[in-house]
């Protein structure tokens, strides 16, 4: 429930922005199309991900789970790719606000996302006597709540990237350097099977530092 709300709200957002920003209709409509049909592919890159992770592992291919990383490079994959093949020249033009619109109505589907992680009780953390610690059904000792670790991180930066947005300064660098560094942070507290990709790190923390990398060569590139 909560990610379907995820995604409706984030729709939503992503029009309610772009129309703010004083985007024709007719490039809206274009995007729109194209945003709906890249949020359905990520959905399924999530689970393909997730099966090639299981498969790498236990040489054995289930399509169960999904991986919100998988989910971001399958969805921003599919973006990118209508946007090269089908945009003209007007929508190109629009383009650097798009891009910024959707990292932000991102950053809330997400953030609703994670909060239903947690009423679920997957992505869940490992064992703790911290303060933070909750016992959730199936466990017999606390656990760290990641979800909502992650849920908070999020929640930050949507406040902080919506301000960015209205003040028309770039939002992508953010999203990049400060999802990817607390999303790997918070990876060294999971406590539910995170597969093997590389030795010595989940592969989420893997993506994560692909982020952070990417992250900085925009902010530098926008400084040179």
């Amino acid at each position: 429930i909560f990610m379907i709300l995820g995604i409706i709200l984030g729709i939503v957002l992503f029009r309610k922005l772009l129309e703010k920003k004083a985007v024709p209709n007719s490039i809206i409509s274009f995007y729109y199309t194209t945003g709906l049909l890249s949020v359905g592919i990520g959905l399924l890159s999530a689970i393909l991900f997730q099966s090639m992770y299981h498969l790498l592992q236990r040489g054995e291919l289930a399509f169960t789970g999904m991986t919100f990383l998988g989910g971001l490079i399958g969805g921003a994959a599919a973006f990118f790719g209508i946007y090269f093949l089908k945009a003209k020249q007007e929508e190109k033009e629009y383009f650097a606000i798009v891009l910024q619109a959707a990292v932000v109505s991102l950053l809330l589907g997400h953030f609703l996302g994670r909060v239903g992680c947690f009423t679920a009780g997957c992505c869940h953390g490992i064992e703790t006597d911290f303060f933070l610690g909750m016992r959730f059904p199936g466990h017999d000792h606390k656990i760290h709540p990641t979800q909502l670790y992650e849920a908070f991180v999020l929640l930050g930066l949507f406040l902080i990237s919506i301000n960015l947005f209205n003040k028309n300064k770039p939002v992508l660098p953010l999203y990049l350097i400060g999802y990817g560094i607390g999303r790997f942070l918070i990876e060294f507290l999971r406590g539910d099977e995170r597969g093997t990709f590389i030795p010595g790190i989940s592969p989420s923390q893997f993506w994560s530092i692909i982020m952070v990398f990417l992250g900085v060569y925009f902010v530098v590139k926008a400084h040179c």
